[in-house]
């Protein structure tokens, strides 16, 4: 019996996709819209969320809420 057919995983893999790049869209619009964050913050935050996108979003997320 097969678990996991090929097809099924594609979806789960598009899914997975989709999850981190509405986090990482999330998170983007969450820093552009914060006044408190320098412009020096702000890129250093924006390449982490981009460049990192599961971390880096959920770092940002958790450092913003304790920085309110």
């Amino acid at each position: 019996m097969k678990m996991l057919a090929p097809e099924s995983g594609l979806v789960v893999w598009t899914a997975v996709s989709v999850l981190i790049l509405l986090l990482m869209i999330a998170g983007l619009i969450h820093l552009l819209l914060n006044e408190r964050i320098g412009r020096k913050e702000s890129v250093a935050w924006i390449l982490a969320i981009v460049f990192v996108p599961v971390f880096g979003s959920l770092v940002y997320f958790k450092y913003s809420r304790q920085h309110k």
